[in-house]
């Protein structure tokens, strides 16, 4: 992990319409720097929302099922874009 880094995740969900109430925000430690790379977490947001909408809400497990599609796409997307492969952390609540 101290070569790869730590990326966390955080989103929440309003329980009863399944609207993203806050997020997602991306924070990055030890993998990549936001004053030289911005827009690669910028672009990280982008592919947790395009998973967001493919997942309706009705889905029974909505929330581990995007927990795990998160944590999938998104070790992808760094490894292509930086070749990197950082923890990722998806911490989702639903309120």
């Amino acid at each position: 992990m101290s070569e790869e880094g730590l990326v966390a995740v955080s989103m929440a969900f309003d329980e009863e319409t399944g609207i993203i109430v806050y997020g997602p925000e991306i924070v990055s430690r030890g993998f990549v720097f936001e004053t030289a790379t911005g827009h690669i977490l910028q672009d990280a947001q982008c592919v947790v929302l395009e998973i967001v909408e493919e997942i309706p809400p009705e889905i029974p497990n909505r929330i581990d099922k995007l927990r795990s599609k998160i944590r999938t796409a998104l070790k992808q997307y760094f490894f292509f874009t930086i070749g990197r492969r950082p923890v990722i952390l998806p911490f989702i609540m639903e309120i």
